[in-house]
């Protein structure tokens, strides 16, 4: 299957990108070179650069030099001949196995606010390449856990510009209660309700990237997760583990959602003249007990998450 003829380096681009997903290879946005372009390529298991330059005939060629592992050259000869191609993991391996900083491109996904007793719960998934993700490290992105407010507000837009895409869904306690309400009533738990949540932001971001791998944060039994992509995105790996913001593109996301979460909190105590409180403390239930007492039952609704035993502990008929 000949490359030749292509004259736009975008549509040259889209037919080798192509070829190689349809092989089980990753590959990153192309960046202009002299007479060609060039852009990162991978697996888990391994990651090379890839250069293609063509003639004004119309003849194109691959170079390979960069490409420091020989089954890695000959699957990625075969996947862009369009030829039968070995399955990726019989490569042998340049790394600690199931690691996915090699790859070009990675989808991180993480929440914020679910824990909090006011506010919404904000999911955010990060696709990042690894431009990008060095860009980041090195401004000081990491866990949003270990951020100030300030600094994770600061950090949102450095995020979103070093981003190869990203989307942030905010539930808003009135949608968030309802969404809620829903899933208990067919049996499900918070972690169903939040599983659906990444799974849409998720969606998004694979298909804006066309990024084939996702790493969460684990929070819940793998198969909820992973069942629910399994039917939206054909084809996506979905890798969840512990501690996953020590990746990248998790720690992007978790940025995201946290500065997302402080602009709505910020949003929702103003009707009130309140600077709501975060978390499920004490003092956010005395918070609670006076607009309670205030405004009546009704306004957590719009204000906090109701399944929270806080509510009961100010609304005893609720």
């Amino acid at each position: 299957m000949s490359l030749s003829g292509r004259s736009h380096p975008d549509e040259l681009y889209r037919e080798i990108a192509a070829r190689l997903r349809a092989a089980g290879i990753q590959a990153a946005p192309p960046r202009t070179i002299a007479y060609g372009f060039q852009f990162q390529v991978g697996t888990s298991e391994w990651s090379a650069l890839l250069r293609v330059y063509q003639k004004k005939s119309g003849a194109v060629t691959i170079d390979y030099s960069q490409v420091r592992n020989s089954q890695a050259e000959a699957l990625l000869k075969a996947a862009i001949a369009g030829t039968r191609v070995a399955p990726p993991d019989t490569l042998e391996p340049s790394g600690t196995p199931g690691h996915l900083t090699a790859l070009p491109l990675l989808i991180g996904s993480d929440e914020s606010g679910k824990g909090d007793y006011f506010g919404p719960l904000v999911v955010a998934a990060v696709c990042l390449d690894q431009e990008g993700a060095a860009r980041l490290r090195a401004a000081g992105v990491t866990d949003s856990k270990a951020l100030s407010d300030q600094e994770n507000r600061s950090l949102a837009s450095v995020v979103r510009k070093a981003a190869v895409s990203a989307s942030v869904i905010a539930l808003l306690p009135e949608e968030y209660n309802t969404r809620y309400d829903a899933t208990a009533r067919a049996g499900g738990t918070l972690n169903d309700l939040l599983a659906s949540i990444h799974a849409e932001a998720i969606q998004a971001v694979a298909a804006e990237s066309g990024c084939t791998t996702a790493l969460v944060d684990q929070f819940a039994g793998e198969r909820v997760l992973r069942d629910l992509l399994t039917t939206r995105c054909p084809g996506l790996r979905v890798v969840q583990r512990p501690r996953a913001e020590q990746e990248t593109a998790v720690a992007a996301a978790s940025v995201l959602a946290r500065a997302r979460f402080l602009q709505e909190m910020d949003l929702l105590g103003e009707p009130y003249h309140l600077h709501l409180l975060k978390g499920a403390s004490a003092g956010v239930t005395r918070q609670a007990a006076q607009l309670v007492g205030r405004y009546g039952p009704g306004v957590l609704r719009s204000v906090a998450k109701v399944h929270f035993r806080t509510t009961k502990s100010v609304c005893r008929d609720y």
